[in-house]
Formats: C-alpha cells, sequence, structure tokens
C-alpha cells in the first residue's frame, strides 16, 4: 500500500521487480533494489522517509536515500517534530538505540517501543523481561509491569505511560506512579509542556483526572 505524508504532498511505495528484487518509489523516482522491503514511514511532518529494508545476510536503514547497514533493525521512531530518528539495531553484535546515528545507549534484545521526545532530546524504550514489561527513559529504568502502554512525550520532554500490574492499572510519569484506577479509559492527552488529561474507571465511577506535569 502506498504511503502519504501528512499533508500529503509526498508519497512512497515498494514494488517487486521482474528479477524479483524490491524497490521502494519515492514521489515518482525509483530507489535502490533490495532482497526485501520491510518498514516505510515518512516523518510527522512528511519531510523525511525511511525505509528498512534486507539484502542478502545485511539490514538497511534508507533515510531519504542514504543507506546504512547492520546486522538487524528491529524498531525505528521519529520525533514528533519529524527532525530526529532513534533506531534500534544490532550493531556489531549488540543490540543498541542510535539516536541520529549515533550509537548512544545499549539497549535490551527485545525492544518493543521506542519514543523520542520534540527536538530530540529525550529516549525511551520498552522492554520485554520475560512476560513482563519494563520502560527505560534516559537511560533510567523503571518498574516492571505486566505491560505498559505506549510512551509518550509531552511538548516539554516529559513521559508518561500507563502500565498494569495484578489487574491494577496505573498512571505513571516520568518514574512515579501518581495514581491507580480500574483501567484508564483513554490514551494520556498532553495539554502543552505543563499538564495531561486522560478518562478512568474506580471503583465503578468515572473520573475525569487532568494532572500538572512538573520537569
Amino acid at each position: 500500500m502506498p504511503r502519504f505524508s501528512e499533508d500529503g504532498s509526498r508519497f512512497a511505495f515498494a514494488v517487486r521487480r521482474v528479477d524479483g528484487k524490491q524497490i521502494v518509489i519515492t514521489d515518482g523516482a525509483a530507489g535502490p533494489a533490495f532482497d526485501q522491503i520491510d518498514t516505510l514511514a515518512f516523518s510527522p511532518p512528511g519531510n523525511h522517509l525511511l525505509y528498512t529494508a534486507s539484502r542478502r545476510a545485511r539490514h538497511y536503514a534508507v533515510l531519504d536515500g542514504t543507506q546504512t547497514d547492520y546486522d538487524a533493525v528491529a524498531l525505528s521512531a521519529f520525533s514528533p517534530d519529524g527532525d530526529h530518528l532513534a533506531l534500534s539495531a544490532r550493531i556489531d553484535g549488540h543490540w543498541a538505540v542510535s539516536v541520529d546515528g549515533n550509537k548512544a545507549t545499549p539497549a535490551c534484545e527485545q525492544c518493543s517501543q521506542l519514543a523520542l521526545s520534540r527536538g530530540g532530546k529525550h529516549l525511551a524504550f520498552v522492554c520485554e523481561r520475560g512476560q513482563h514489561q519494563v520502560a527505560v527513559i534516559d537511560r533510567d529504568e523503571g518498574t516492571v509491569y505486566d505491560s505498559i502502554s505506549t510512551v509518550a512525550f509531552s511538548s516539554g520532554g516529559v513521559a508518561a505511560y500507563v502500565a498494569i500490574r495484578k489487574a491494577r492499572t496505573v498512571v505513571v510519569i516520568g518514574s512515579a506512579e501518581i495514581a491507580e484506577f480500574d483501567s484508564v479509559l483513554t490514551p494520556l492527552i498532553f495539554d502543552g509542556p505543563s499538564s495531561l488529561r486522560f478518562l478512568a474507571l474506580k471503583n465503578g465511577e468515572f473520573f475525569r483526572e487532568q494532572i500538572k506535569l512538573e520537569k
């Protein structure tokens, strides 16, 4: 299926040639040939295109036509402004998360989420630990939970997520559990850099929560 930038001004899609190789067509121009195209995405504003691919035993991240090869590529995430890219990849036999091409943070072998803040200053990823999950935010490992929802950053760089442990749901800001509910019914919505809001259920009652953020 074709991928379009948010404003609809750009498009890209993968096709398989008669020789069995795959290429990506971006805004009408053909890219290099690979054995397999795996993922394909524009940055949020549409100013960059990233796709991952494989050729023989090597794996590649192709950003705006520039290829970088790895042992393997797992996940990728643009910052909300589209100017920065985080990539979870195996490099020289070890998993790491690179930001803008810099191998900065060792990562777990099973990484299920990756997120960057606006401006690329803050990094979060979620590691699988058997039947459990743990969030790592700016190299600081948090509490182990049964499951963790999508980790998101406020525009001011504060991380927040919803986690479940023993059938109880908690809202976590940074590394602190700030509230416990039976369930959280909506995504965490940031109101600028200073607060977030969500709808939750506790003891059969609905609550519309708004929480101030501190940086």
